[in-house]
């Protein structure tokens, strides 16, 4: 089993489809109620997870999924859907949030908790050891390494929309996916998992 199947067997990548949410862009504009809670029951589960991955702390990713929630409030009357997507707008600010988030905590010398790579029950399960283990290397990658892998993986955009979202030209993400996904396999060999296990 490959890679990216590996990563995308972690969580399915949300089926309902995202152009219908293109057409709430107008009631979203006008601050309607029912647009906007549509549009936040779909997308802040996907945020939140998106935040979560990046952050392993459960109060870290609410905080960064409110953040980004308000600063579409704010922002939402320039939104330009000729320009970019909905859902990479989402992750534009979804990745800037976190870079923040992640930012402050290092600021502050006080890691983000990382209990999200222990087990929390009885059953340790085989998926439950290449959940961690895929978890242990992701956190290994670069920050950018690691949107690339989320957005193109667990939220399925396609590579241009991810460039958008990052602000980089699709070449430059072609080449971080490339690389992230070598160094997923490094990692995740035998020779890797003696190596994350050793915190090297």
């Amino acid at each position: 089993m490959d890679v990216v199947t590996t990563y995308k067997m972690t969580e399915d990548v949300p089926s309902e489809p995202t152009h219908d949410h293109e057409l709430l862009v107008p009631g979203l504009k006008a601050r309607h109620p029912q647009a906007w809670d549509r549009f936040y029951m779909h997308w802040y589960p996907q945020v939140y997870t998106y935040a979560f991955r990046r952050i392993g702390d459960h109060h870290g990713a609410a905080d960064v999924a409110s953040e980004v929630f308000l600063s579409m409030l704010r922002e939402i009357d320039r939104y330009d859907p000729q320009k970019i997507s909905l859902a990479a707008w989402i992750f534009r600010l979804a990745h800037h949030r976190t870079v923040d988030y992640l930012r402050r905590q290092y600021q502050k010398q006080r890691p983000p908790n990382s209990s999200i790579l222990r087990p929390t029950d009885d059953d340790f399960s085989e998926a439950t050891a290449n959940r961690m283990s895929l978890q242990m290397a992701l956190r290994a990658l670069t920050e950018e390494q690691q949107a690339v892998l989320l957005l193109r993986f667990f939220v399925g955009l396609p590579l241009v929309e991810v460039a958008k979202a990052l602000n980089k030209s699709p070449e430059a993400v072609r080449g971080l996916q490339f690389r992230a996904l070598c160094r997923l396999r490094q990692l995740l060999s035998p020779e890797g998992g003696d190596r994350l296990a050793r915190g090297e």
